[in-house]
This record gives structure tokens, C-alpha cells and sequence, in this order.
């Protein structure tokens, strides 16, 4: 079993970071944007994110990614360095980071159905396009180091 590549997954984490940041732009602030300012102001919240905030939820979707390849590179020695690892290690993160934290938030009644449905759907693509392409740049050190391709 080989080592991790760790300067190979912050970089490929990064970039399916930017993936989710981007994902999470064009649904929050460009498809849903009057949804979340009704839903904001039923609980006399401000509407629109400060930027203190912008910056907290853009570092956040950075570092999501980062874990996202991290996950990859620990499960790629069991399963291989296939799309379905990739896609296994999204599912692993998006179970508890969107599908329970937004299901809590729709059965406790701070979040209507349609913001959930949406945000889930988004962040399921988000994170397994991330993890797609932060695939394809992380390759396993032993596996580059041998001159093997990358199994689909």
C-alpha cells in the first residue's frame, strides 16, 4: 500500500473545492436568492451574507474539497483509483455535511422544502463533480511512480 500524496490532494482538493464554491455561487446567490431572502427574513435574519460570512462559507467549501480528496486517496487502496471511488467518497461527505444537516433544518422548520430539495441536489452534483476532477488530478504516487494510467 502506498503512501498519500498530500501536496497531490490539497492541490486536486482545492480545485474541487472551487467546484463546490462555484456550485454553491449559482444556486445561493443566482437561483435562490429570493427564496433565501424570505427565508431569512421569517427568522429576522439578515438576507443577503455579509462578507465575513461570504469568506467563512468560500473557506469552507475549499476545505470540503480538501476532505473530499482526502477520503479519495485513504479509500483508493480498497476500492481503486476509479470514478466510482470518486463518486463513493462525495456520497461520504454529502450524507452528513448536506443530506442530515438539511433534512434537520427542514424538520425543524427553518428551512422550507424547496431551498433542501434544491441544496441537496446541488451539493450531491458539487461534491461529486469535485471529487471528479480532483480525481483526475490526484494520481497515487505509486501509481504515477510505476507509469500506470488512472482506471475509469
Amino acid at each position: 500500500m502506498g503512501r498519500m500524496n498530500w501536496s497531490r490532494i490539497l492541490f486536486a482538493g482545492l480545485l474541487a473545492g472551487l467546484v463546490i464554491d462555484s456550485g454553491e455561487y449559482l444556486l445561493h446567490l443566482i437561483v435562490l436568492p429570493d427564496k433565501w431572502k424570505a427565508a431569512m427574513q421569517k427568522l429576522n435574519l439578515t438576507p443577503v451574507p455579509a462578507s465575513r460570512e461570504f469568506l467563512a462559507l468560500t473557506a469552507a467549501g475549499l476545505l470540503l474539497g480538501a476532505v473530499t480528496l482526502w477520503l479519495y486517496a485513504a479509500i483508493v487502496p480498497r476500492y481503486g483509483a476509479r470514478a466510482r471511488t470518486a463518486i463513493l467518497a462525495a456520497l461520504g461527505l454529502w450524507i452528513p455535511g448536506y443530506f442530515l444537516g438539511l433534512a434537520a433544518m427542514l424538520l425543524e422548520g427553518i428551512l422550507p422544502l424547496d431551498i433542501v430539495i434544491l441544496s441537496m441536489t446541488a451539493g450531491l452534483a458539487e461534491l461529486v463533480c469535485g471529487a471528479l476532477l480532483g480525481r483526475l488530478i490526484y494520481a497515487d504516487a505509486s501509481s504515477a511512480s510505476k507509469g500506470e494510467e488512472v482506471a475509469t
